[in-house]
Protein backbone atom coordinates (compact mmCIF):
# COMPACT_ATOMS: atom_id res chain seq x y z
CA UNK A 1 0.00 0.00 0.00
CA UNK A 2 1.09 3.31 -0.95
CA UNK A 3 1.24 5.95 1.45
CA UNK A 4 0.81 9.66 0.48
CA UNK A 5 2.47 12.29 2.10
CA UNK A 6 1.82 15.82 2.55
CA UNK A 7 5.03 18.32 1.44
CA UNK A 8 6.02 21.25 1.81
CA UNK A 9 5.81 24.54 -0.66
CA UNK A 10 9.76 24.29 -1.49
CA UNK A 11 9.02 20.84 -2.57
CA UNK A 12 6.32 21.73 -4.23
CA UNK A 13 8.24 24.33 -6.15
CA UNK A 14 10.72 21.56 -7.08
CA UNK A 15 8.49 19.22 -8.39
CA UNK A 16 7.31 22.18 -10.42
CA UNK A 17 10.43 23.89 -11.85
CA UNK A 18 11.35 20.01 -12.21
CA UNK A 19 8.49 19.55 -14.72
CA UNK A 20 9.99 22.63 -16.15
CA UNK A 21 13.11 21.62 -17.03
CA UNK A 22 11.59 18.12 -18.69
CA UNK A 23 9.72 20.79 -20.78
CA UNK A 24 12.70 23.19 -21.31
CA UNK A 25 15.29 20.80 -22.59
CA UNK A 26 13.28 18.72 -24.35
CA UNK A 27 11.90 21.45 -26.86
CA UNK A 28 15.44 22.85 -27.18
CA UNK A 29 16.47 19.46 -28.47
CA UNK A 30 13.71 19.90 -31.19
CA UNK A 31 14.17 23.44 -31.86
CA UNK A 32 17.77 23.26 -31.75
CA UNK A 33 17.13 20.70 -34.94
CA UNK A 34 15.88 23.36 -37.15
CA UNK A 35 18.04 26.14 -35.57
CA UNK A 36 20.69 24.59 -38.31
CA UNK A 37 18.35 25.82 -41.14
CA UNK A 38 19.36 29.25 -42.26
CA UNK A 39 17.85 32.65 -40.94
CA UNK A 40 17.08 30.38 -37.76
CA UNK A 41 19.82 31.63 -36.01
CA UNK A 42 18.21 35.62 -35.57
CA UNK A 43 14.88 34.28 -34.13
CA UNK A 44 16.78 32.50 -31.12
CA UNK A 45 16.10 34.98 -28.49
CA UNK A 46 12.36 34.89 -29.62
CA UNK A 47 12.47 31.19 -29.93
CA UNK A 48 13.79 30.79 -26.14
CA UNK A 49 11.30 33.10 -24.97
CA UNK A 50 8.69 31.09 -26.49
CA UNK A 51 10.03 27.78 -25.59
CA UNK A 52 10.05 29.22 -21.47
CA UNK A 53 6.66 30.51 -22.00
CA UNK A 54 5.34 26.86 -23.21
CA UNK A 55 7.21 25.27 -20.37
CA UNK A 56 5.54 27.58 -17.84
CA UNK A 57 2.75 26.33 -19.23
CA UNK A 58 3.02 22.86 -18.47
CA UNK A 59 4.55 23.52 -15.16
CA UNK A 60 1.52 25.67 -14.56
CA UNK A 61 -0.57 23.05 -15.51
CA UNK A 62 0.77 20.05 -13.22
CA UNK A 63 0.96 22.50 -10.13
CA UNK A 64 -0.19 22.65 -6.87
CA UNK A 65 -3.88 23.74 -7.90
CA UNK A 66 -3.44 21.25 -11.13
CA UNK A 67 -5.80 18.27 -12.16
CA UNK A 68 -3.52 16.08 -11.11
CA UNK A 69 -4.57 12.16 -10.32
CA UNK A 70 -1.86 11.28 -8.45
CA UNK A 71 1.55 12.24 -7.56
CA UNK A 72 4.36 10.29 -5.27
CA UNK A 73 6.52 13.16 -4.19
CA UNK A 74 9.66 11.24 -3.51
CA UNK A 75 13.26 12.89 -3.94
CA UNK A 76 13.18 14.30 -7.57
CA UNK A 77 17.26 13.51 -7.63
CA UNK A 78 15.94 9.41 -7.37
CA UNK A 79 14.40 9.27 -10.74
CA UNK A 80 14.21 5.46 -10.78
CA UNK A 81 10.77 5.08 -10.59
CA UNK A 82 7.54 7.19 -11.91
CA UNK A 83 6.27 10.11 -10.10
CA UNK A 84 2.66 9.96 -10.33
CA UNK A 85 0.07 10.14 -12.80
CA UNK A 86 -0.96 13.21 -14.86
CA UNK A 87 -3.91 13.71 -16.91
CA UNK A 88 -2.78 14.06 -20.69
CA UNK A 89 -6.16 15.79 -21.83
CA UNK A 90 -4.87 18.54 -19.42
CA UNK A 91 -0.94 18.57 -20.42
CA UNK A 92 -2.58 18.53 -24.68
CA UNK A 93 -4.43 21.85 -23.24
CA UNK A 94 -1.93 23.24 -22.03
CA UNK A 95 0.49 22.76 -24.19
CA UNK A 96 -1.51 23.50 -27.33
CA UNK A 97 -2.74 27.11 -25.59
CA UNK A 98 0.76 27.70 -24.51
CA UNK A 99 1.90 27.48 -28.51
CA UNK A 100 -0.83 29.25 -29.73
CA UNK A 101 0.38 32.06 -27.95
CA UNK A 102 3.53 32.05 -28.97
CA UNK A 103 5.19 34.18 -32.24
CA UNK A 104 7.91 32.32 -33.47
CA UNK A 105 7.75 28.49 -32.01
CA UNK A 106 4.53 27.81 -33.72
CA UNK A 107 6.21 29.45 -36.97
CA UNK A 108 9.69 26.76 -36.34
CA UNK A 109 7.47 23.73 -35.25
CA UNK A 110 4.27 22.37 -35.61
CA UNK A 111 2.10 21.58 -32.72
CA UNK A 112 1.79 18.08 -32.75
CA UNK A 113 5.75 17.50 -32.72
CA UNK A 114 5.85 20.01 -29.88
CA UNK A 115 3.02 18.15 -27.87
CA UNK A 116 4.18 14.91 -28.67
CA UNK A 117 7.93 15.15 -27.87
CA UNK A 118 7.11 17.12 -24.79
CA UNK A 119 4.07 13.99 -23.38
CA UNK A 120 7.14 11.88 -24.33
CA UNK A 121 9.29 13.48 -22.00
CA UNK A 122 6.83 13.25 -19.31
CA UNK A 123 5.93 9.74 -19.86
CA UNK A 124 10.04 9.25 -19.01
CA UNK A 125 9.06 10.30 -15.41
CA UNK A 126 5.43 10.19 -15.14
CA UNK A 127 2.29 7.77 -15.93
CA UNK A 128 -0.08 10.06 -18.49
CA UNK A 129 -3.50 8.53 -18.80
CA UNK A 130 -6.51 9.93 -20.40
CA UNK A 131 -10.06 9.89 -18.93
CA UNK A 132 -13.42 8.24 -21.14
CA UNK A 133 -16.46 9.57 -20.41
CA UNK A 134 -17.17 6.42 -17.79
CA UNK A 135 -14.22 7.54 -15.47
CA UNK A 136 -11.72 5.02 -16.42
CA UNK A 137 -8.52 6.24 -17.30
CA UNK A 138 -5.83 4.73 -19.58
CA UNK A 139 -2.83 5.13 -20.35
CA UNK A 140 -2.19 7.75 -23.08
CA UNK A 141 -0.84 7.02 -26.00
CA UNK A 142 1.09 9.82 -28.35
CA UNK A 143 -1.51 8.17 -31.49
CA UNK A 144 -4.71 9.57 -29.17
CA UNK A 145 -3.73 12.82 -28.31
CA UNK A 146 -4.86 14.94 -30.49
CA UNK A 147 -4.16 18.46 -31.81
CA UNK A 148 -7.63 20.93 -32.56
CA UNK A 149 -6.45 23.85 -34.28
CA UNK A 150 -8.90 25.63 -32.62
CA UNK A 151 -7.92 29.03 -30.74
CA UNK A 152 -9.79 28.12 -27.54
CA UNK A 153 -8.05 25.05 -26.06
CA UNK A 154 -7.31 26.08 -23.28
CA UNK A 155 -9.41 29.02 -22.42
CA UNK A 156 -5.95 30.97 -21.88
CA UNK A 157 -3.80 32.98 -24.11
CA UNK A 158 -0.04 32.34 -23.89
CA UNK A 159 -0.35 35.64 -22.00
CA UNK A 160 -2.50 34.73 -19.24
CA UNK A 161 -0.61 31.83 -18.48
CA UNK A 162 1.49 31.37 -14.98
CA UNK A 163 4.85 33.03 -16.59
CA UNK A 164 8.25 33.00 -14.68
CA UNK A 165 10.57 34.23 -17.20
CA UNK A 166 14.57 32.98 -16.81
CA UNK A 167 17.01 36.01 -16.43
CA UNK A 168 18.93 35.61 -20.27
CA UNK A 169 17.70 32.32 -21.28
CA UNK A 170 19.26 31.08 -24.68
CA UNK A 171 18.64 27.74 -26.22
CA UNK A 172 21.69 26.67 -25.67
CA UNK A 173 21.89 27.42 -22.24
CA UNK A 174 20.56 24.70 -19.04
CA UNK A 175 18.12 25.91 -16.38
CA UNK A 176 18.77 24.05 -13.12
CA UNK A 177 15.30 23.42 -10.39
CA UNK A 178 16.31 26.85 -8.89
CA UNK A 179 15.10 28.33 -12.79
CA UNK A 180 18.96 29.90 -12.78
CA UNK A 181 20.66 29.53 -16.11
CA UNK A 182 23.88 27.46 -15.98
CA UNK A 183 26.34 27.97 -18.90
Amino acid sequence: MEERIEIGEEKEQDFIQFVKNIILNTLKVEVGRRLSAAGMKKMEPYLARDVEQVANAVSFCVGPDAPILEVKYHSIDSISEKFGTLHGEHLVRAISSAVQGTSFLRRVLPVGVIVGSSLAALRNHFVVVTEHDHGQTEVLTLSQAKISGEKDLGKASGAEIHQTPVENARLDSSVNRKGRVLG
